[in-house]
């Protein structure tokens, strides 16, 4: 399976829940890149340009140091077991207006981690260390997961959003090499497991964005005289409108066919997919808390592998759908299919 890299970036730029148009960032074009990790780093480092000319978010810090007389709060206990007063300073604790907090650290930090990676150029490393020049008063940290999800984003430094996402897929997505000191990418698009994860979120909000269902993910339960060790059911996607409830379930396989035997027939859909969507359907549509839930669709979307899949099916009554979307396309064909898939030939018909 094949998918173009500027393909992959705006996959990323849906999962982030980041515009189009925002994430196309000028000078930066995606078609041109071979590979994930330059591109990124352009992107990374032109947006970090955005910033540092003028909108480089500044905060109070507390800050704790020695000082010619007092300012701020005095510390007591420490001014005198350092014996300060001798030599007429003394240890305060105040606020100082200032740009080391967590978003410019983390910022830095990565720019001073892409110039250890072997995939970045001479050229951005040089841009790097211009960037690197104008943030002296930042330090720099060591990176962890969780320090990415300290940062509140809100009105006065959202446009950080798209630095601080590539910034932790970068981070997710390095290797290092203890003896060397050098970073490795690797890339998402040779980790299967990661791009099945990047197709989904990728569908769930690329719905929000442009249809009017309500989209969110759904707990169904069983329609059993008790749930004991049933294993909990939990839909990719679920979209409801007055009218529709779509439970969509993505799949992210080398074939969208599973091998039939040797004697037995052509190959068919994987089966385990079809009963699991058709077991969301039929448990939903005994629930009596919508009306709606009575009708429930089923959907199975794939990438395409080697031919496009439309087909639709009634089991029980219920509308059952299988397609597939060419991630090796044109954008806007791509932006086409999608709705193709929810707003199918089953649409408005009268299912009870």
């Amino acid at each position: 399976m094949s998918i173009p890299i500027k393909n992959i970036y705006y996959l990323l730029s849906y999962g982030w829940d980041i515009d189009l148009q925002y994430s196309q960032v000028k000078g930066v074009d995606a078609s041109n890149y071979d590979s994930l990790l330059p591109l990124l780093c352009d992107v990374f480092v032109k947006q970090c340009d955005r910033i540092l000319k003028g909108n480089l978010v500044h905060s109070y810090i507390t800050v704790n140091e020695e000082f010619p007389g007092i300012k701020g709060k005095l510390d007591f206990n420490q001014t005198l077991n350092r014996q300060l007063l001798r030599k007429g300073r003394a240890a305060c604790e105040f606020d100082e207006w200032s740009s080391n907090i967590l978003p410019n650290q983390i910022m830095k930090s990565t720019l001073l981690n892409l110039l250890r990676h072997n995939e970045v150029s001479r050229t951005q490393k040089l841009e790097i260390r211009r960037s690197l020049m104008r943030m002296g008063e930042v330090a720099p940290l060591e990176l962890q997961i969780n320090l990415f999800g300290l940062v509140r984003l809100h009105r006065n430094n959202k446009h950080y959003s798209l630095v601080l996402k590539i910034a932790q897929l970068i981070f997710e997505n390095t290797v290092l090499d203890e003896r060397t000191g050098n970073r490795t990418f690797v890339d998402i698009v040779r980790d299967h497991q990661k791009l099945a994860k990047l197709f989904e979120r990728f569908a769930f909000q690329f719905y929000k964005k442009h249809t009017s269902f309500a989209v969110r993910r759904e707990r169904i339960k069983w329609q059993s005289d008790r749930d004991d060790y049933l294993p909990a059911m939990y839909t990719d996607i679920t979209l409801e409108s007055d009218t529709r409830k779509v439970i969509l379930d993505t799949k992210f396989y080398g074939n969208t066919m599973s091998t039939g035997k040797v004697g037995f027939g052509s190959n068919k859909f994987h089966s385990a997919n079809l009963y699991q969507i058709f077991s969301y359907v039929i448990n939903v549509a005994g629930s009596d808390s919508h009306q709606i839930n009575h009708r429930a669709e089923g959907i199975l979307l794939y990438p395409t592998v080697d031919r496009e899949l439309s087909e639709r099916y009634v089991i029980k009554n219920h509308p059952i759908s299988i397609f597939t979307v060419n991630l090796n396309s044109n954008w806007d064909e791509i932006h086409e299919r999608m709705l193709e898939v929810v707003f199918n030939d089953f649409q408005g018909k009268g299912f009870s």
